[in-house]
């Protein structure tokens, strides 16, 4: 199939439910995913189509050039179906947010990413048959996203090591297209070794905290360290993790650490719970951070906020029903 902008795959005309009373959803699928290259369109959309159509839900499958998802999200919208939902990894569903948190209607994850933060903690697991018929079932709840300077996140922000840590996967995603996971250690790799401290101060109630330190990350939630998983999505809270310079060695345990899920046990970590922080980093204008995954320009100061339930998603226990 060449590609466009949009290639739909829906039910045959000569279908028995190609007409019907089922529920009807639209499935905007991130065309250049790997699952999707893979696979090739056909098959991965047909798969989609008729696993829907074994439990008794109509869905049309629109695949669409990375550069005009939020497009297709908004003309999808407008159409106002059962549900929307979206195929693609971390990276992809934060690009989106500012427009799936306007939609209003249900939301569901389709997973293709190498993390899948967000999917995981909303029981998106398994084959896609397995996620499928959990998605049918349509039920939403309310759950927070942060906010940075205007930007919004679901699971993670992160300033330093992990910022360089994006860049890096960007990098590597062109270095070693056939494998996330390669690309994944080559990127940890390089940010341990081409990484430097930064200065940043911590305003949290008033109080500024001056650190050196090898990376912040500010955190939807409480992640539990063992597998980077949360038990809720409606706290209303961020929680702030910063870890100190303490030299290359230092940096190498903090990465093994993340790695194992023992991270918490760092001796150089500080971790804190907050509504609201504000982040200036010394010595620069503007700073490059990673918001689930994805690169960002963002000036000084840096403010973050939580935004409890501030998008309805599919299949979320752990959230506001």
């Amino acid at each position: 199939m060449p590609e466009t902008d949009i290639q739909a795959i829906a039910p045959s005309a000569d279908s028995p439910h190609a007409v019907d009373s089922r529920p009807n959803f639209i499935a905007v699928v991130n065309a250049r995913a790997g699952e999707v290259l893979q696979s090739g369109q056909s098959a991965f959309g047909n798969s989609i189509v008729q696993a829907f159509d074994k439990i008794g839900v109509s869905c049309d499958v629109r695949f669409v050039n990375p550069r005009k998802l939020a497009e297709a999200v908004d003309t999808a919208v407008q159409s106002r179906p059962d549900a929307l939902l979206v195929a693609g990894g971390d990276g992809t569903v934060n690009r989106l947010l500012p427009h799936l948190a306007a939609a209003d209607i249900p939301v569901g994850l389709l997973p293709l990413g190498t993390l899948n933060l967000l999917a995981r903690d909303i029981g998106l697991e398994g084959s896609l048959d397995d996620m499928l018929v959990h998605l049918a079932h349509i039920q939403p709840g309310m759950v927070d996203l942060g906010e940075v300077n205007g930007n919004l996140f679901h699971s993670n922000a992160g300033l330093g090591f992990f910022a360089r840590m994006a860049r890096e996967r960007e990098g590597a995603r062109q270095f070693v297209p056939f494998s996330k996971m390669l690309g994944f250690v080559l990127a940890a790799l390089r940010s341990i070794w081409l990484h430097r401290p930064i200065t940043i101060d911590l305003t949290v109630d008033g109080v500024v905290q001056t650190y050196v330190a090898d990376a912040l990350l500010v955190t939807n939630n409480h992640f539990h360290g063992s597998e980077w998983r949360r038990d809720r999505l409606d706290t209303g809270k961020l929680e702030v993790h910063m870890h100190q310079a303490a030299g290359f060695w230092a940096r190498v345990k903090a990465a093994i650490a993340i790695y194992r899920g023992t991270w918490r046990a760092l001796p150089h970590l500080t971790s804190m719970t907050v509504t609201t922080l504000t982040v200036r980093r010394r010595g620069r204008s503007r700073s490059t951070m990673a918001l689930d995954g994805e690169v960002y320009r963002v000036r000084n100061p840096i403010r973050f906020q939580s935004k409890p339930a501030a998008l309805k998603l599919i299949t979320a226990p752990k959230a506001r029903s």
